[in-house]
């Protein structure tokens, strides 16, 4: 049901129009978009923390494909503590932190790339269709905005994107 859910919410943002659902994402929001995902994985620990400046120009329903995209990939690559580190000042910076398996650096230049996935062993049993990365760029490029990826120094990944939050 979940994967189904997923897809349903993946496809709508896909063939949303311009101007439908073009709503910006205000801090209220924002909070209840956690909350959920705290609801979704309660076996997760979440630390969150965020600066709400201003926003004048993400949509929630971009926001919503973001957060809920790299936190269902942190619980599906065996993360047990997420971390998100949100600010809206000038730009937007939206840091996203796990302690799952990482990725192999030698696999970072395609892992935006549409149906890729990282071929090892540990995640044979791990359920994808290598589209949700792929849409993050998307929404990502769309805003003129950057996205990068690097693993922490223990173990897990650690992504960092950041939009210019000017009209």
């Amino acid at each position: 049901n979940r994967q189904i859910n997923r897809l349903e919410e993946t496809v709508d943002s896909i063939f949303t129009k311009e101007g439908e659902n073009s709503e910006l994402l205000d801090e209220v929001t924002l909070s209840e978009i956690i909350q959920k995902a705290k609801l979704q994985y309660p076996e997760i620990k979440f630390i969150h923390q965020s600066i709400f400046e201003k926003n004048n120009v993400l949509k929630t329903i971009d926001s919503q494909q973001i957060v809920q995209n790299l936190i269902e990939n942190s619980v599906k690559y065996g993360a047990s503590e997420v971390v998100l580190d949100f600010k809206f000042r000038e730009e937007i910076k939206l840091i996203f932190s796990d302690d799952g398996i990482g990725i192999p650096t030698n696999d970072f230049p395609f892992i935006f790339d549409k149906y890729y996935r990282v071929d090892r062993s540990i995640n044979q049993n791990v359920s994808g269709l290598g589209v949700g990365l792929f849409l993050i760029k998307n929404i990502i490029d769309r805003y003129s905005g950057t996205i990068n990826v690097e693993n922490n120094k223990e173990k897990g990944v650690q992504f960092l994107i950041v939009l210019p939050n000017e009209n």
